[in-house]
């Protein structure tokens, strides 16, 4: 059971940090890293400070509404293609369960039970990024 919980809240804190950066535009990208410079700055933190200034430049000449759509298209045919792994791992989980009990092996029906809940949970998670990716994309329309 604890194993489910940290899963779970790992799933969270992906999918709010998948959110966060899903629906940056370029001049999200540019506060963001020009916050980064001022920060590196204020630390005197020269080898940081000049990565971010080629960042910043790169975001500068090549950011686009274009390239961000691109961006999440990419985002949303990386996400469909995990999702349909975790599809295939959780009807692997959901057999190996189905095997278990027709041997009544108790042990491992309380696992493969908790695996199955393991992968429904990721599954959830991965549908609820893959909608907002593609409600990010809708925005950007």
């Amino acid at each position: 059971m604890k194993r489910v919980m940290t899963v779970l809240s790992l799933s969270v804190l992906s999918l709010l940090t998948m959110n966060a950066l899903a629906a940056e535009t370029c001049n999200d990208k540019r506060v963001a890293i020009e916050k980064e410079i001022g920060y590196a700055r204020q630390h005197n933190n020269p080898g940081k400070l000049a990565g971010l200034e080629k960042a910043l430049d790169q975001v500068n000449r090549h950011c686009s509404p274009e390239s961000v759509r691109q961006d999440i298209h990419a985002q949303i045919e990386k996400l469909q293609k995990k999702q349909s792994e975790k599809q295939d791992d959780l009807k692997q989980a959901e057999q190996k369960l189905q095997q278990a009990i027709s041997r009544g092996n108790k042990d491992k029906i309380r696992k493969y039970q908790d695996k199955v809940a393991e992968k429904k949970q990721d599954l959830r998670t991965l549908n609820r990024q893959l909608d907002q990716s593609r409600t990010d994309l809708s925005a950007l329309k």
